[in-house]
This record gives structure tokens, sequence and C-alpha cells, in this order.
């Protein structure tokens, strides 16, 4: 998918950090979106949404790194949490996104992958209902079998990636083909693979978002602290 050139010196936390930050920047529009930021380690953490994008991107800037890998108890609870709170808050009917980004495999969950195949199915968290769950799993250590079990039979769109610096541009491709255009997930990869960052930013400023409601799963495991 092209040249990188984040600094040697760089942990692929700092560049996930700012591949996140650019995409609040680019999707939310306060007042329209509401954003959160979760975390799994050895324990997770489930983001509470917020109104203002600056307010996204500070819990972003804020993450550190250690421990281990609860991804499958992050994704459960994630999704559990966030659909009962969309519904207390009468907004079903707004479009969703789930990014979940991990470096690794799981190490510390009690839930396993048919829970969290269940969660997703018992959530109705679909794209027939405009919900949408991607997992993104970056380098060598992603256990690729696991997440794509996890993501089969239409309950989410995996993608693997080599270097972090990737995960913008898949993000930003399932903003566009699936809450924007509401297409199937297939259509996600070819659409990151034709378009730059930059041309998806144009298309997604012409299309405009009426309402997102979003949230980025964040693997913060000690392995995060590695050189990107």
């Amino acid at each position: 998918m092209g040249l990188f050139s984040s600094s040697s010196t760089e942990s692929k936390m700092d560049v996930l950090q700012r591949e996140m930050c650019d995409f609040v920047d680019t999707v939310h529009e306060d007042g329209r979106c509401l954003g959160a930021v979760s975390t799994f380690d050895t324990e997770v953490s489930v983001g509470e949404m917020r109104q203002q994008s600056t307010s996204v991107e500070s819990r972003v800037d804020s993450l550190t790194t250690g421990g281990g890998t609860a991804l499958y108890d992050s994704i459960i609870a994630v999704m559990t949490n966030w659909q009962r709170a969309r519904i207390e808050a009468d907004r079903v009917d707004t479009p969703a996104l789930l990014v979940t980004v991990t470096d690794g495999m799981d190490n510390e969950s009690d839930g396993s992958i048919d829970d969290v195949r269940e969660a997703i199915a018992g959530t109705g968290f679909h794209p027939k209902n405009a919900c949408y769950f991607v997992l993104i799993g970056v380098g060598g250590d992603a256990s690729e079998d696991e997440l794509r079990r996890i993501c089969a039979d239409g309950l989410g769109m995996y993608e693997h990636v080599s270097h972090v610096e990737e995960v913008l541009r898949l993000v930003l491709a399932a903003t566009l083909v699936g809450v924007v255009r509401r297409e199937r997930y297939q259509k996600v990869e070819q659409k990151a693979d034709e378009l730059s960052v930059t041309e998806l930013r144009r298309e997604l400023a012409a299309v405009g978002l009426r309402g997102l409601d979003y949230t980025l799963n964040v693997d913060t495991s000690g392995s995060m602290s590695d050189s990107a």
C-alpha cells in the first residue's frame, strides 16, 4: 500500500495515536458525532462517548502501554455496553462504527472467540442495522486465523496490515463505503486499495456525514511500545 515514513524511534503506539487523531479530525463533526476511545491490555477499559472532537483526541493522546492482551473480552464489553448506551440515548438510528486494532493474539480474556461472535450477533451489530465492526491486525504477531474467525459469516470485516501506518486508510474506507454508502464489508478493502488517504478524505468531505457514533478500541499491551 505504498511507502511509509515513520521515524525509526517511533513506537507502534506513537504512530497509531497519530492515525487515530487524524481519523477524528476527518470525520468528527461536533453536534452530530459521538466518539469514544476504549482500550485493552491485561484489563479492559470501556470509554465514554464524547461530543467534542478535541476530547476524543485528548483521550487518544493520553494512551500508554503495558501488560497482556484481553482482545476478546474487550470486543464483548465494548459492543454490549455501547449498544445499551445507544438505546438509552435514543441513537439506534445513528450509524455506528467500531474499530478494533491489535498487534498480537489474545492471552488474557475469560471469553472465547465463540463468545465474541455471540456478542456481535446478539447485539445486532450488523451492516443491515447500519452498524459496522472493523477488526485490524497489525504486523506478523497478529493471529490472523483467530481474527478472521471472529469476523467470519458477515459478522465483521477483518483486515491484516504489515504497518500501522496503513490503519488510517482502512478506517476511512470503512467509513466511506460502509457508514456513508451502506455497502457490504467486501467493498471496503477494494476502496482502500483504490484511493489514497487524501482521496478518501476528499470523498468523505464531498458526501458529508449526517451523524456517526464511533468507538476506537485500541490494543495498549506492552508490545505496542515496540518500534513501528
